[in-house]
């Protein structure tokens, strides 16, 4: 059995997720339909995060690897050696 869900989004936004699905090869409607299942499932998770937070990490590992590269590292022999 199945049932139909309606609520009220903006024309334009709408019309951008359909071009994207579209893109993607898919519908709207299968793309909804597919996160509602992993929501269900525990495989998305929905909630707040920040562009800014992820961008920070994205650089200390590209740092990080850079220095790596370069041999820029130094070995230390214990945590307290941080300080």
């Amino acid at each position: 059995m199945t049932t139909s869900v309606v609520f009220k989004i903006d024309e334009k936004l709408k019309q951008r997720a359909m071009r994207r699905a579209h893109q993607e090869g898919t519908t709207l409607s299968a793309f909804l339909k597919s996160a509602t299942h992993d929501f269900v499932s525990g495989n998305l998770r929905f909630g707040i995060h920040s562009a800014k937070e992820e961008q920070a990490v994205d650089y200390a590992l590209a740092t990080y690897e850079a220095e790596k590269r370069g041999g820029k590292l130094k070995k230390l022999s214990s945590l307290s050696a941080l300080a």
